[in-house]
This record gives C-alpha cells, sequence and structure tokens, in this order.
C-alpha cells in the first residue's frame, strides 16, 4: 500500500505539486467500530491502561513507521517539494489516554459497552 501511495505521490511532485500533507493512520485499535469487530477478544489482546486492541494498535505504528521512512526517501529525491507528514496517531492516543485534558468526562466504557465487553449500538 506505502509503495502505491509513494508513486502516487512522486507523480504529483512531477506534476508540478511542491507541498504535499501526508497522513499517517490513526490508532484503529481504539476505534469503537473495530472493538465491536472482536467482541470475544482474550484479555490479553487489550491494552490494559487504554482498552485498545494491541495487534490494530501495532499495525499501525508500523504502517506509520514505514511510511515516515518513505517520505524521507521521497524527500531525498525531491528536495524542492515541501513533504509534511500529519501524524494523527500521537493525538488520538493521547486523547484515549488523557480524555479529561480533552473536556471528555464521561467514561469510555459508558459509551458502547464495558472493558472486554464492547458492542455497537445503533442510535447510541
Amino acid at each position: 500500500m506505502i509503495l502505491v501511495q509513494v508513486q502516487q505521490w512522486q507523480r504529483l511532485i512531477e506534476h508540478g505539486a511542491t507541498s504535499l500533507v501526508v497522513p499517517g493512520v490513526i490508532p484503529s485499535g481504539c476505534s469503537p467500530p473495530v472493538l465491536a469487530m472482536f467482541p470475544d477478544a482474550e484479555p490479553a489482546e487489550y491494552d490494559s491502561r487504554t482498552g485498545c486492541l494491541r495487534a490494530p494498535n501495532e499495525l499501525g505504528r508500523h504502517h506509520n513507521a514505514l511510511l515516515q521512512a518513505s517520505l524521507e526517501e521521497l524527500r531525498g529525491k525531491h528536495p524542492h517539494a515541501s513533504i509534511i507528514y500529519a501524524d494523527f496517531f500521537s493525538p488520538v492516543m493521547e486523547m484515549v489516554e488523557s480524555p479529561r485534558k480533552f473536556g471528555q468526562y464521561v467514561d469510555r466504557h459508558d459509551c458502547i459497552g464495558n472493558w472486554h465487553g464492547w458492542r455497537w449500538e445503533e442510535g447510541r
């Protein structure tokens, strides 16, 4: 996937783009729809601090690391272009880890389920 994206960005630069903002992925292991897809996950599959699924978040971290390395390589090939990596993973994790800091006073478990009993409820 990253290779295809890099080829697309390179094509944009070759067609005259001088500024690109490239977003990383979010921690999908914290996303309620992803949590709802794995209602029978074992407790060890969750991060005990956040309640997020570990595997999807580890995949997201890996993807973002590969993406940033690819962007460094692209910057080397096109020093005239401004290629900016937009980190969405870290701020979302900060919101998950410190919800009160961002004005969220409802326990995340009240939203759609209990610690390991995530479920999707329409209209909630």
